[in-house]
């Protein structure tokens, strides 16, 4: 599979909604912004999508919202 590149839009989001926290850190991952907590990533860009990591119960809920789908 070839890695997609990070779309203007979804970057544009992952930027619109990234936490300013000292504690995040925001780096790129195999070419594609990501949002990293404590060494882990939690939040980020994948071509044209974006993602976030989220408990069982939220993905859950998630899962009835409109647009939203597994990674």
């Amino acid at each position: 599979m070839k890695m997609p590149k990070a779309g203007a839009k979804a970057t544009a989001i992952f930027e619109s909604l990234l936490p300013t926290d000292r504690r995040v850190q925001a780096r790129k991952m195999f070419g594609q912004p990501a949002a990293f907590g404590n060494g882990h990533m939690f939040f980020g860009v994948f071509g044209d999508q974006v993602f976030l990591r989220l408990s069982e119960a939220d993905q859950t809920e998630a899962n009835g919202i409109a647009g939203v789908a597994p990674f």
